[in-house]
């Protein structure tokens, strides 16, 4: 059995006590003590493209996933030094079609960030990362007509691989919004994986690799924290061998 801990960040960047939705924050200064504690562990940090066949057992290690949602410029400001400092590499679920543009989803909040451009995003790609798909415009799958949910889910694909020019085998569903239906979407248009925002260790015996659970990074995760994560899905690992 293969237990993966995959691990989901949103913003790298600072923020103050009035940040709405600051959980979704994790400060350059934290994030670098993450993974500098995942490396001197001896862990190395994965794109999702790179830790599919970890997940399926094909292959061991200790290896862990690094995921960024939506696509935020502070993701290519202050956490890509880091990734490229420990040798690692790391997906970034993008919304194909808002690159360049603002997360108007949260536009009721009043606190715009920038997304990613095509330049920039080409600059996240020639240093190491991958990307993948976040539909086309950041919508809540569950609450749109199926139609539209394929629309969004295969229209996100098309668009990324025609402006990058490379295969898009990875997406991830807004707000955690998903269900077994919508998994056999993402399958039928090539997606190998897809992750959720269930908040647990990826289990290869246990979980549809389209319907992968993460560890949620948030501003009150410490290095201590983290260091339980592991502890605990290593005590499942052993566990699970009697």
């Amino acid at each position: 059995m293969a237990l993966t801990p995959i691990f989901m960040y949103h913003h790298v960047a600072d923020f103050s006590e009035s940040t709405p939705l600051k959980s979704l924050f994790v400060t350059p200064h934290r994030f670098q003590q993450q993974m500098a504690l995942m490396y001197r562990l001896g862990y190395k940090g994965l794109s999702m493209r790179e830790l599919q066949p970890y997940l399926t057992g094909e292959k061991q290690g200790r290896v862990f996933g690094i995921t960024f949602d939506d696509g935020y410029v502070d993701n290519l400001e202050n956490a890509l030094p880091v990734l490229q400092k420990y040798g690692f590499s790391s997906t970034c679920y993008l919304v194909a079609g808002m690159l360049g543009k603002e997360n108007v989803w949260d536009k009721e909040l009043k606190d715009p960030h920038a997304l990613m451009s095509v330049e920039q995003v080409d600059q996240w790609l020639q240093g190491g990362q991958d990307i993948g798909a976040h539909t086309v415009q950041h919508v809540n799958l569950k609450q749109v007509a199926m139609k539209l949910a394929e629309q969004q889910i295969k229209g996100s694909k098309e668009l990324l691989e025609n402006k990058f020019n490379r295969t898009i085998t990875d997406f991830c569903y807004p707000y955690g919004a998903c269900s077994e239906e919508l998994a056999c979407v993402v399958g039928r248009y090539g997606f190998i994986t897809a992750t959720t925002t269930e908040r647990r260790v990826a289990n290869s015996c246990k979980d549809s690799p389209l319907l992968l659970p993460r560890l949620f990074i948030t501003n009150k995760t410490t290095v201590f924290k983290l260091s339980w994560y592991l502890i605990k899905s290593i005590f499942l690992r052993f566990g699970s061998r009697g």
